[in-house]
């Protein structure tokens, strides 16, 4: 649980000021994903994994902060590169079971307050591609 606690005051000021679509401290979010799971290491992976997409973080300020390099690689996998397309980004996340385990949390958050649309079908396509590669 030390691990997890790190991790989260980690997200805590990497998603400092930052709001979701709906109002709410972005926090909540990658918190809501990793509450999803028992085992320390996904919540780990699973709070942190939005913190060097949408922040100033990267892989060395983590590595500095005391995460596992084995933490670090799978937040690496779960970050979407800025030229890379939504498709191969849910097709490279497709290599790593960690990876694909905390992304299908993180869409059925993302789904379960979005309203119909473009969006949601694009989420609703990536969790059946990903579903259909867990283990």
């Amino acid at each position: 649980m030390k691990d997890f606690i790190k991790c989260l005051e980690i997200a805590k000021e990497a998603h400092k000021g930052q709001k979701r679509w709906n109002g709410e401290p972005y926090i909540n979010h990658p918190l809501s994903v990793a509450l999803s799971f028992e085992d320390e290491r996904l919540k780990c992976i699973a709070i942190l994994h939005d913190v060097i997409e949408d922040s100033s973080y990267d892989k060395h300020i983590l590595s500095s902060k005391g995460i596992r390099n084995e933490i670090i690689e799978i937040v690496e996998i779960l970050t979407r590169g800025q030229s890379e397309s939504y498709k191969n980004f849910i097709l490279r996340i497709c290599k790593s079971q960690d990876a694909i385990k905390v992304k299908i949390e993180d869409i059925k958050h993302n789904l379960s307050d979005l309203k119909e649309g473009s969006m949601r079908d694009k989420y609703e396509l990536a969790l059946f591609i990903l579903e259909t590669q867990r283990v």
